[in-house]
């Protein structure tokens, strides 16, 4: 009988145990080929329910924007289906978009409604917006007589080039243009345009009637820059003028959120922070309202690549929707 340690013996056992991790492995490459088709039977899955729950609505649901909006144009509130409603509509066609269920329509019209509500979109006001991008906004503004200052990161800020390619960064006149809303004479007589870090205002930004930004400061890096920049942002403002921005709100967690990276998602204790500071400075914002959730886009999650359009999306682990906040300024900033 061959010893336990004979060169045959051990070279025996070698080679079965190389066969044997040989079947594991081709059986966690097995496992790992079926895990990898399931994710992608489930993303399948996912976009399939989405599609259908999407057609479904836009076939079904709201589409004769027939009913007013349930909201105050004045109040700071979350985003709602109930809000999109024959005012929302109007908007868009102002901005010569056709009307349909959109988070950024909603942001163009949150902003437009107020500041129309307080009377400020009429010609000789003076306006400021931060990070405008390709936004039709700045032309639809001008187109009413008002003097604007359109914002944005310099050209060579490496974030400028991230949004750039995506279409959303334009410090430039070609990148304002909307002839349909605003002739290029009247933009180019209206309208100034200035390289600005939402971070770092310059100290000559003032005297204005009212600024805007539309989803921007949930992109300066924490909650935190977020809230000094709307604390800030009022000292560019003449006394009883107003502040309109809209961010991303967490629908999921008043505890838990993204904090801190390139998006962040406000959560409702970060709105009453926000309303507690500006009260501390003379300022008046109004609470923020979430309203009751009640159509199907109050539900239906945009999957990527964020092609249905649908007023919610995902920010990590959180379901997150824009929210609208609107400022008064006191009789003098600090």
């Amino acid at each position: 009988m061959p010893s336990p340690y004979s060169k045959q013996h051990v070279a025996k056992a070698a080679r079965e145990r190389i066969a044997q991790v040989k079947r594991r492995g081709a059986k966690l490459v097995e496992l790992a080929d079926t895990l990898r088709h399931l994710t992608q039977r489930l993303d399948d899955v996912v976009h399939n329910d989405a599609a259908f729950q999407y057609t479904w609505a836009r076939s079904a649901a709201l589409m004769d924007f027939s009913e007013p909006c349930a909201d105050d144009p004045m109040s700071s509130r979350v985003c709602r289906q109930a809000d999109c409603g024959a005012e929302y509509a109007e908007w868009m066609r102002q901005l010569r978009e056709s009307p349909k269920i959109s988070r950024k329509d909603w942001e163009w019209s949150a902003i437009c409604r107020a500041l129309d509500t307080a009377g400020l979109l009429t010609p000789g006001k003076r306006a400021l917006g931060f990070a405008v991008g390709t936004e039709p906004l700045v032309a639809a503004f001008a187109a009413r007589g008002i003097e604007v200052v359109a914002t944005d990161l310099a050209a060579d800020d490496a974030r400028a080039q991230e949004w750039a390619a995506t279409n959303q960064h334009a410090l430039n006149f070609e990148g304002l243009r909307k002839p349909e809303i605003c002739s290029d004479d009247v933009l180019a007589e209206r309208t100034t345009i200035r390289a600005v870090d939402m971070n770092h205002i310059p100290d000559d930004l003032k005297g204005f009637d009212f600024i805007w930004s539309s989803c921007a400061f949930e992109h300066l890096g924490s909650i935190e820059a977020g809230l000094t920049f709307v604390e800030r942002s009022m000292d560019c403002l003449v006394p009883g003028g107003i502040s309109v921005h809209t961010t991303e709100f967490n629908l999921d967690s008043n505890d838990d959120t993204e904090d801190e990276g390139g998006t962040v998602a406000f959560r409702s204790r970060d709105f009453a922070e926000m309303e507690r500071r500006l009260a501390a400075k003379g300022h008046t914002m109004t609470p923020l309202l979430e309203g009751s959730r009640e159509g199907i886009f109050d539900y239906l999650i945009d999957v990527p690549p964020k092609h249905f359009g649908a007023l919610i999306v995902r920010l990590g682990d959180y379901r997150i929707t824009p929210a609208v906040i609107v400022v008064r300024a006191g009789g003098g900033s600090s």
